[in-house]
């Protein structure tokens, strides 16, 4: 079962920063690696650091709570 993490950044995302969400993906072995290709696959702006670990927008974020929660 995938377990995903939010955490509010706490401020508003820039032109040059736009992320305003952290989000982490564990549990499943295979999760971070379907949400990434979810992500790329669908053009959501999005940047991954690290295995599970992405940073979204307020957007992206619903999206992606939509499809794998």
């Amino acid at each position: 079962m995938m377990k995903i993490e939010v955490k509010d950044l706490g401020y508003q995302g820039s032109q040059r920063y736009p992320y305003t969400h952290r989000v982490q993906v564990s549990g499943d072995a295979l999760g971070s690696d379907k949400v990434s290709a979810w992500l790329r696959h669908n053009e959501l702006a999005h940047t991954q650091v690290g295995w599970g670990v992405f940073y979204v927008n307020r957007p992206t974020l619903q999206w992606l709570l939509l499809r794998w929660s």
